[in-house]
């Protein structure tokens, strides 16, 4: 987790883009503003770039610095199933059930820490919300901007 919070994948927002969210976790104030740029291809949507300013604690930084490095190149459907998956894992409701999880692994813990929770889920969360919005959305050099605020851990904003 602290290799991640001090060098975090992603970090600096990059443009062109397809789809960008801001998410908050307003008990603590940590905050991601998180980009992404799809391929899109005759195979299907691909993640061809995650970029993410995130704001706040060790947890906040890493999280966002793995669930970045652990879509980027996958189908725009696989990178969702592993938000979903790696969301499931840090509130402790399964293990991870994909291969890559050695990262996610130290993130495990943070579910006995519910104040933590919402740090922790924040960059998965924003992931989420952007590569759905992405999916909806055509590329273009501005890209889409959507701000999505929480009103307390990201782990109850949705499922």
């Amino acid at each position: 987790m602290a290799e991640h919070a001090r060098h975090p994948v992603g970090a600096g927002l990059r443009s062109p883009f397809d789809a960008e969210v801001l998410q908050v976790v307003r008990t603590c104030g940590d905050e991601v503003r998180l980009r992404v740029r799809l391929a899109r291809g005759p195979g299907g949507d691909r993640v061809a770039e995650v970029s993410h300013e995130a704001l706040g604690c060790t947890v906040s930084v890493a999280g966002t610095s793995v669930a970045t490095a652990t879509v980027t190149g996958l189908g725009v459907g696989e990178a969702l199933a592993r938000c979903r998956d790696a969301e499931a894992v840090v509130r402790g409701e399964r293990a991870a059930t994909w291969e890559e999880d050695g990262d996610l692994a130290a993130f495990t813990t943070v579910s006995t820490a519910p104040g933590r929770l919402g740090c922790a889920l924040l960059g998965w969360s924003a992931l989420r919300r952007a590569l759905a919005e992405a999916a909806r959305t055509t590329s273009n050099t501005t890209g889409s901007s959507t701000t999505v605020t929480t009103t307390g851990s990201t782990d109850q904003e949705d499922a």
